[in-house]
């Protein structure tokens, strides 16, 4: 688990996201969070279906790095968002993250300080040199995001920007 001055972000294990994702109860009893209402994007769904679950199942990955990490907020005791790599480390020591916060918590700078929690937990890991981060020019509340973190652009084109910080 990170911890940040307001956030703990939590890396959920399968079973752990097995009840995440059906919006089981279970899951707000098992961290003793408030219950909340549960909103996947489409794009969540299908990284969720497609990529992280059947990675889940390969006992040689390190599921740190396959997981969805459940975004906390102390001071409501609840989840306002999640965060997930986009698979471990590659043969640069680059990992690439993907991040969304409930309508309901946007615009709080929560998720600027869980990508600033990743950062430092980054880098702490062995073989971590730099963390990269794609998203859409149309969403510049996602680029202030990455700006705020330090990440600089590395390429843009066709209105996807890919962006990259060392840590």
């Amino acid at each position: 688990m990170i911890e940040t001055p307001r956030l703990k972000i939590i890396p959920l294990s399968t079973d752990q996201l097995h009840l995440y994702l059906n919006n089981d109860p279970g899951f707000e009893k098992q961290f003793t969070l408030h219950s909340f209402h549960r909103f996947f994007t489409p794009e969540l769904i299908q990284t969720l279906e497609h990529g992280i679950i059947p990675a889940l199942k390969n006992p040689r990955k390190n599921f740190l790095f396959i997981t969805l990490w459940v975004i906390v907020l102390k001071s409501e005791n609840r989840v306002v968002g999640d965060l997930f790599f986009k698979g471990e480390p590659d043969e640069k020591g680059e990992i690439e993250i993907g991040y969304s916060v409930y309508d309901t918590h946007r615009n709080q700078g929560i998720m600027t300080e869980a990508v600033q929690g990743i950062i430092s937990w980054a880098g702490q890991q062995k073989n971590i040199k730099a963390i990269k981060a794609e998203t859409k020019t149309s969403n510049p509340v996602s680029l202030k995001v990455l700006f705020n973190n330090a990440f600089t652009i590395q390429q843009q084109k066709d209105g996807t920007v890919w962006l990259k910080r060392l840590v």
